[in-house]
């Protein structure tokens, strides 16, 4: 019997902070808007935003509050522990770095051996985002 395994279309970073506005706007200033967003409760748009849905192009990305998690499955964050690191490949990093000035860096701009400029900048809610320019010259 063969088994047969669906393509994966589409994979999403759910990352959990305890500001779901304050990680949509660091995303924004990078070019990310909003495709979709409810509040922890709703039934009332006047709460904090419980999650947010955020795309770039083909990227997509996803904040989801603490108190919204723990309403959906209390066994979800069973250790507490919520940092995340990503890795996002960009095509002008001083772009990056000048429209996230004023954040945490925690790993200076570098140039690697495997051939990217990076720069490692702490966003909201502790998560670790390590953004990489590759020169992808051809000729």
């Amino acid at each position: 019997m063969t088994n047969i395994i669906p393509d994966i279309t589409t994979i999403t970073a759910v990352l959990p902070v305890n500001d779901v506005e304050a990680s949509a706007v660091f995303f924004e200033k990078i070019g990310f808007h909003r495709t979709n967003e409810v509040s922890e409760d709703p039934t009332d748009p006047t709460t904090p935003l419980g999650f947010v849905i955020m795309e770039n192009g083909k990227s997509q990305i996803m904040f989801q509050s603490i108190v919204s998690i723990r309403n959906d499955d209390e066994n979800m964050l069973p250790n507490g522990d919520t940092t995340a690191m990503m890795f996002l490949e960009v095509s002008d990093l001083d772009s990056v770095i000048k429209a996230l000035d004023g954040h945490a860096v925690f790993m200076e701009r570098r140039e690697t051996f495997y051939g990217s400029k990076e720069i490692g900048i702490e966003g909201p809610g502790e998560h670790k985002f390590t953004f990489a320019q590759f020169n992808r010259d051809t000729a």
